[in-house]
């Protein structure tokens, strides 16, 4: 790959994600390009999304675009599909996982309603879950409980994000939050947002969030599977996006209203709270002898 890739991937990640550019900073600079790669390739599938360049008619295009990634005498490949295809032989990444990711994109292009929480977890898996699974490979993370726990951390950090982006996203027609909570608190998928459903709307909001919270408290087990840099970096930066979903239940329902962020001072509180859960994991890590699956083996959702 070359330096200009390479120099457009680091970009991309500092600009899109403060809070993952700065946990990955404490990554050994292999893992910090690895993770700028995977990166910047979901972020550029992500935005043609949201930008409707692609759409469900031409979203197949893009699969096959990504397949090329595998296609050793494909050498006509955009920049994020180049840092991709690095990243994928470096670190060996199965094709499995980037199909499943734009499987949860072609969802968002397709589905209007999410009618119960396991058509919503589907979802979380795909284009969260996958992402923890591609960053395993990125750490040399293969451990069947580790692989587990990556997903489920996944997982919460895409139910955090829709519980903050509740707003943004209907701008965009797409309502995340499962029909039968909706109906459960009177509500429906026309009826959500108007003024007079807030407290209705925020009892669904702190139900996702308890659920996002059920797999922060299994996702973070897995931190003692991880390389004692890596378990930092994802320490870091799980526990500011947990933060996030805190923020939002503290501040109640006026956080609906607008896309709540963690400020400076919280973060230097958290850094040293992830220290102090990097050294809880250490004994952990030392005793750990727990089953190994090999790397040509792939992590499936249960059907």
């Amino acid at each position: 790959m070359s330096s200009e890739t390479q120099d457009l991937a680091a970009s991309a990640l500092s600009k899109g994600s403060k809070s993952f550019h700065f946990a990955s900073l404490f990554f050994p600079r292999d893992l910090q390009v690895g993770a700028a790669q995977v990166y910047y390739w979901c972020r550029h599938c992500d935005d043609l999304v949201d930008e409707a360049v692609i759409n469900s008619e031409n979203l197949p295009e893009l699969v096959q675009t990504t397949l090329k990634i595998w296609d050793d005498g494909c050498e006509e490949l955009d920049p994020p599909f180049l840092a991709m295809r690095q990243a994928v032989r470096t670190h060996r990444i199965p094709k499995e996982y980037l199909i499943d990711l734009l499987l949860g994109m072609k969802m968002d292009l397709s589905q209007t309603v999410y009618s119960e929480e396991k058509l919503l977890d589907l979802y979380c898996y795909r284009v969260a879950g996958t992402v923890g699974l591609m960053m395993c490979h990125i750490m040399g993370v293969f451990k069947i409980e580790a692989l587990d726990q990556a997903v489920k951390l996944g997982k919460a950090m895409q139910l955090t994000n829709i519980a903050r982006d509740i707003m943004e996203d209907s701008k965009l027609g797409r309502v995340y939050l499962p029909l039968t909570w909706l109906q459960e608190e009177g509500l429906t998928h026309e009826t959500y947002l108007y003024p007079e459903n807030r407290p209705a709307l925020f009892r669904v909001t702190r139900r996702l969030l308890e659920v996002a919270e059920s797999y922060y408290q299994e996702g973070m087990r897995g931190i003692s599977e991880l390389p004692f840099r890596a378990a930092f970096v994802i320490a870091i930066a799980a526990n500011f996006y947990r933060e996030i979903g805190r923020e939002i239940l503290r501040r109640g329902e006026p956080a609906l209203e607008t896309r709540v962020v963690v400020g400076r001072f919280r973060k230097a509180f958290l850094l040293l709270k992830s220290i102090i859960h990097f050294a809880k994991s250490v004994p952990g890590r030392i005793m750990d002898a727990r089953k190994l699956i090999t790397i040509d083996q792939v992590w499936r959702p249960v059907a």
